[in-house]
């Protein structure tokens, strides 16, 4: 049936993500693999699947030892420092490589830097907002006299729990 040519090919696909367990797939169904002319094919899915490891570390870090990202992807360190050249010139992102060091310095785009300093300006804004409305509320019931008569009813031994009444400065 031809649902059983299919069933290898499972093995890689539930590898797809680790660029490890990929690997050693690939390498245990290479004869199937040639025998099907997609030995090529496998081995661009794992420097993609390596690639994509990679990139993630960029969005995650400013700065990656070579030695530490070639153990978590199972390559030597020129292997790593020969991909990472191909992705930056290819454009994938922007980094640069101290070879005295042996660390790769992950540079953020321009626009990533604009967006995120847009969404703090927003969120500041947003927060000036809501403390301008708050201190206007204070002031406007320390000013109520139905408030006071009732604050003053309570007393500080009925105050409930946990809250307090900051009277409005100045007034």
């Amino acid at each position: 049936p031809p649902y059983l040519l299919s069933r290898p090919y499972y093995t890689l696909f539930g590898a797809e993500g680790d660029p490890e367990k990929l690997a050693a797939s690939i390498a245990q169904m290479t004869p199937l693999l040639e025998k099907h002319d997609n030995l090529g094919l496998a081995k661009q899915a794992l420097e993609s699947v390596r690639q994509r490891a990679i990139a993630k570390f960029h969005d995650t870090f400013v700065s990656l030892k070579l030695s530490s990202l070639s153990s978590l992807l199972k390559l030597t360190p020129e292997e790593v420092e020969k991909r990472i050249c191909k992705m930056i010139t290819s454009g994938h992102f922007s980094a640069q490589i101290c070879k005295k060091e042996g660390v790769l310095w992950l540079e953020k785009e321009e626009e990533e830097v604009e967006v995120a300093i847009e969404q703090l300006k927003s969120a500041l804004t947003s927060s000036m907002s809501s403390y301008h409305k708050a201190k206007e509320l204070n002031t406007a019931l320390s000013l109520n006299p139905r408030f006071l008569a009732r604050i003053a009813e309570l007393g500080p031994s009925k105050e409930p729990s946990g809250s307090t009444y900051f009277p409005a400065q100045g007034k």
